[in-house]
């Protein structure tokens, strides 16, 4: 009977020991399974490094003049630029084409440009270069997060920002439209990215939104 009770007790000693076992196994099993998430500083490098990139590409459009295509119609001579962002201007820009063109983000964005600088062209052009550039960020957000390969998104981005069919667009001061496009574009792909991984209303209005306001 002593024997007897004994081999019950180790038996029940051992499978109390199986199963505490079990979780810490399995806790150790999905810890293998589940990647660590990237460094965030590795996306503030990369993000940096386009920024500095674009800016070194880019620098001597700053010290580039208005030219006579367009140019004169938006800034020097436009009569709604006064040197201020009003809520007239902000009608006028969602309700009344200018220069055969309806495109009110470029207009708001060229009135912000004359509140914050006025008709510099250097300082007009600067602000195409950093639109151009966040552009190039978003877009590395957007492969980033649908891929996971850093290499490969940051230089997609790079070569987007490099690319000599957008110097046009950057350093002709009446191409804002252009690079307004690219900024919303991009946001779009980014905001459809994250909206592919969990799906909900929130999400889905902020793709709607960013496809909408591309001008």
């Amino acid at each position: 009977m002593a024997k007897a009770k004994r081999k019950r007790r180790q038996a029940s000693s051992q499978s109390g020991r199986s199963q505490s076992a079990r979780p810490e196994a399995s806790a150790a099993g999905s810890a293998v399974e589940s990647p660590a998430s990237p460094p965030r500083h590795r996306t503030l490098v990369v993000c940096a490094a386009l920024v500095v990139l674009t800016a070194a590409v880019y620098f001597p459009v700053t010290a580039h003049e208005f030219v006579k295509l367009d140019d004169p119609s938006y800034f020097t001579n436009n009569p709604h630029l006064d040197g201020q962002v009003s809520l007239a201007d902000v009608r006028r820009a969602l309700l009344e084409p200018y220069f055969a063109n309806w495109i009110p983000l470029t207009h708001l964005s060229i009135a912000l440009d004359d509140a914050l600088h006025g008709a510099r062209p250097g300082a007009v052009l600067a602000t195409n270069v950093g639109l151009h550039a966040l552009a190039g960020i978003l877009l590395f957000l957007a492969l980033l997060r649908m891929t996971g390969r850093w290499a490969a998104s940051a230089f997609v981005a790079a070569v987007f920002l490099v690319h000599p069919l957008h110097v046009e667009s950057v350093a002709w001061a009446s191409s804002r439209k252009d690079v307004l496009v690219g900024v919303f574009w991009m946001a779009t792909l980014l905001a459809y990215a994250r909206y592919h991984e969990r799906p909900g209303a929130a999400r889905y209005a902020a793709v709607v939104v960013a496809r909408s306001r591309r001008r």
